[in-house]
């Protein structure tokens, strides 16, 4: 078997590169379900301002992707601390831990900058909650500090989610019917194909 490639510039090859690396296969579907656990969760706490924006269908193009994008980008996330279980949330980061470890380790990752800030974003909150003893004694400004961090990570999954939604629906669209239909944005989801 004879592979050719036609070689243009560095930049080009690069960015074919990423595309092929693009599903890092054990470790980003791990944390995919770990980032839709959160955000499934979360997802509550801002409804209002991301409530019907975010429904991607089989119509969408990547120009509709790109306005979302900018939308996103503009957007004020925020969260209600109050309503945020931290113990929960600091047990599901401490079992994750070493799998974070893990993909901060893989140098294959660092070429993708929106998956990699929201990993770093992620790993920054586990240190954070993980650091300390007792998680219901935190108040005031330290709660503010944990809330910044959490709004942070949501801001980066909402995006990286929607990067991803692209992702699948231009190479694999059977995926992508998948992940319509079990949005987390979504309040009429529905897993049962309906038209």
């Amino acid at each position: 078997m004879v592979f050719s490639i036609e070689v243009t510039d560095t930049e080009t090859i690069k960015k074919e590169i990423i595309e092929q690396v693009k599903p890092v296969p054990e470790e980003v579907t791990k944390l995919k379900e770990l980032a839709e656990s959160n955000v499934s969760e979360i997802m509550t706490l801002d409804i209002e301002s991301l409530e019907k924006r975010i429904i991607p269908n089989n119509e969408w193009s990547n120009k509709k992707f790109s306005e979302l994008s900018n939308m996103l980008h503009e957007m004020t996330f925020d969260v209600d601390i109050t309503k945020i279980d931290l113990v929960e949330l600091k047990q599901l980061l401490v079992s994750q831990g070493d799998f974070l470890t893990r993909l901060l380790e893989n140098p294959t990752l660092f070429e993708h900058e929106t998956f990699t800030e929201l990993l770093r974003t992620v790993f920054h909150l586990y240190e954070e909650l993980s650091y300390r003893k007792n998680i219901n004694t935190i108040f005031g400004p330290d709660l503010n500090h944990i809330k910044e961090d959490i709004k942070r990570c949501y801001a980066h999954l909402v995006f990286q989610w929607l990067i991803h939604m692209n992702h699948l629906k231009s190479h694999y669209p059977y995926l992508y019917s998948l992940a319509v239909r079990t949005n987390p944005f979504d309040t009429d989801a529905c897993i049962e194909i309906r038209n």
